[in-house]
């Protein structure tokens, strides 16, 4: 449908176990668990733009069981970060190909000349 469509899956994730404090004082960022997941398997499916835009935050107490709520809830400026790289995707749309500009990363492992790009795998596109 999304190639029909020719848009990007974009893919923004949900920090589902994690407050944003934890977040952003862990020295780890992702859960190797949540890494795999809400970023590698997103990004063999072509998802891109996969970063945290909600965390757990506190929300009270139960007081017939005792324990903690939390509840999912956006962190401000990494969803304005989203709508922005929105608006930056829908202005590439209508820029002329002349006028884009393009970066190629590659992956090169193991390290050597014979291997430049060895660890990238490409994925073919009709775009």
């Amino acid at each position: 449908m999304l190639e029909q469509l020719d848009v990007p899956m974009l893919h923004p994730l949900l920090l589902n176990s994690r407050t944003e404090q934890e977040w952003r004082q862990s020295a780890s960022g992702l859960e190797p668990s949540l890494l795999l997941v809400q970023v590698m398997l997103p990004e063999l499916d072509v998802s891109v733009e996969m970063f945290p835009i909600a965390a757990l935050q506190e929300d009270g107490e139960d007081a017939e069981l005792n324990v903690p709520l939390k509840r999912l809830a956006l962190i401000p400026e990494r969803t304005k970060r989203l709508t922005d790289r929105i608006r930056r995707w829908l202005a590439l749309r209508s820029k002329p190909n002349a006028e884009k500009k393009l970066a190629l990363i590659g992956y090169n492992y193991p390290p050597g000349e014979g291997t430049v790009f060895g660890g990238s795998f490409w994925i073919h596109s009709n775009r």
